[in-house]
């Protein structure tokens, strides 16, 4: 799956000048001796220097805003090339909304991907996800 890796870095590096900023969970861009750190570097380095909460101390609250930053930074204008089915799977006791991504050129030959979010009820919806799903299923077109 280096494909997904290179495409989630490339959209990560992509990002506007403030979004970078933001999601370095900086408000500012970052100065020290007098020079201002590119935005891409600022973003590197703040996830270089994030360090792992261990999970016993991990709280919903910690998931949820770790969460909200993620989608932050893979947020942007709608992805071109691919369109959405409300669907419900149906369970035992109740039906949970799904959504199916469709790349709107594709090969019925091709592989599907299953994308459970992330978050088991606890965190993430299918808002947080949909920036993700739609990437991948146009990437998936390609393919």
């Amino acid at each position: 799956m280096s494909w997904l890796r290179k495409m989630l870095v490339h959209l990560a590096l992509s990002r506007s000048d403030e979004a970078l900023i933001k999601a370095s969970w900086w408000r500012t861009a970052h100065r020290g001796a007098g020079m201002t750190l590119d935005p891409r570097m600022q973003f590197l380095e703040a996830q270089a220097r994030q360090r792992a909460i261990p999970w016993d101390a991990m709280t919903p609250a910690l998931l949820r805003q770790g969460e909200m930053m993620g989608s932050e930074m893979l947020g942007g204008s709608k992805v071109g090339g691919v369109r959405t089915e409300k669907i419900y799977v149906t369970g035992r006791s109740h039906s949970v909304p799904a959504r199916l991504y469709l790349p709107t050129v594709r090969d019925n030959s091709a592989a599907m991907l299953v994308y459970y979010h992330f978050g088991g009820g606890v965190i993430g919806t299918l808002e947080s996800c949909h920036r993700l799903c739609s990437l991948i299923a146009k990437e998936a077109a390609r393919r």
